[in-house]
């Protein structure tokens, strides 16, 4: 395929002077990337971002990346969420926790431009399914040129990351949003009791949730 070169990049440290070996730097690479090629914007194409180090450091690094099709929905982020802009959220495993996803060109790629993302979504009717279990549409709007949805999370037994999908139900070419992140987070562990004699002999219970099994 085609090499494309980004337009500019800029490199932050983020570790501080109290690291002194590769094993604990930590940098933040960022970079524009160019448009493709005009005859596979309309379809997408998946990529791969090379890294070439320093000579010093061994070999260079790979990461997959996906060019949307021009036109094409996306999530731009979900909230609640430690990393919003990367496409996570967290919710309790129990219970229903409130989500807000924020959706562009969904479900149509006019309505963004034309800010009307809200009432078609509601006239095409819209599930998103969290690891294949439906979620509870609470309410859309519109925010500028951004659809946001208002969904109550089914509760889960298992911590964890999950697939969250956006789709339409009434449109016959079903409209479907690339799948974004949802972590399922454990609560801490119950200890019972939570105190005993230093001589030791202690029966100690721990109740965890969420470990799997």
């Amino acid at each position: 395929g085609a090499v494309l070169q980004p337009a500019a990049t800029a490199l932050s440290r983020l570790h501080g002077p109290e690291c002194t070996g590769r094993h604990c730097t930590r940098h933040i690479l960022t970079m524009t990337l160019p448009a493709l090629p005009a005859a596979a914007r309309d379809a997408g194409a998946a990529a791969t971002i090379t890294l070439r180090l320093p000579s010093e450091l061994p070999t260079e690094l790979a990461c997959a990346f996906a060019f949307l099709p021009a036109g094409a929905p996306v999530v731009v982020s979900l909230q609640p969420g430690s990393y919003p802009a990367a496409g996570s959220a967290e919710g309790e495993l129990v219970g229903s926790s409130e989500v807000r996803v924020y959706l562009q060109r969904f479900p149509s790629a006019a309505c963004s431009i034309q800010e009307t993302c809200a009432s078609e979504a509601a006239s095409a009717g819209v599930i998103a399914r969290f690891a294949g279990t439906p979620g509870t549409v609470l309410g859309m709007s519109q925010m500028g040129a951004l659809l946001v949805l208002r969904l109550a999370a089914p509760p889960s037994g298992v911590a964890g990351l999950v697939d969250l999908t956006v789709s339409t139900t009434a449109l016959a070419s079903n409209i479907k949003a690339p799948p974004a992140s949802f972590r399922y987070s454990a609560p801490a562990p119950a200890v019972s009791p939570v105190d005993g004699s230093a001589r030791g002999d202690t029966r100690v219970t721990v109740t965890a949730v969420g470990w799997g099994v």
